[in-house]
């Protein structure tokens, strides 16, 4: 049975198969979470990847992030893949 840990978003940013570890550090680079904002973001550190070895996994709800914030994301994780997520669907996927 497939588990997931963390629930699917309707629209928004997912960080996926980040760097084990840098969850936090790009938390930070990107300035979240906002004060007083209600927008959520799931952070999960260490999961499994079927890739072979842990993962950590951004989601942001409601939010796309800009190309500057992708390049801050870029500089602090080798590898992940970034997916445009609207009404549950991918809109857009890139890895790096």
């Amino acid at each position: 049975m497939k588990e997931f840990k963390i629930v699917p978003i309707r629209n928004g940013t997912v960080l996926d198969h980040v760097e084990p570890g840098k969850a936090l550090a790009i938390l930070t680079a990107l300035g979240h979470p906002i004060k007083g904002s209600n927008k959520v973001v799931s952070v999960a550190l260490n999961l499994p990847s079927g890739r072979g070895g842990p993962k950590d996994v951004l989601k942001f709800e409601d939010i796309e992030l800009s190309a500057a914030d992708v390049v801050k994301v870029k500089a602090l994780s080798k590898h992940g893949t970034l997916s445009v997520i609207r009404n549950y669907d991918v809109a857009s996927k890139t890895t790096w």
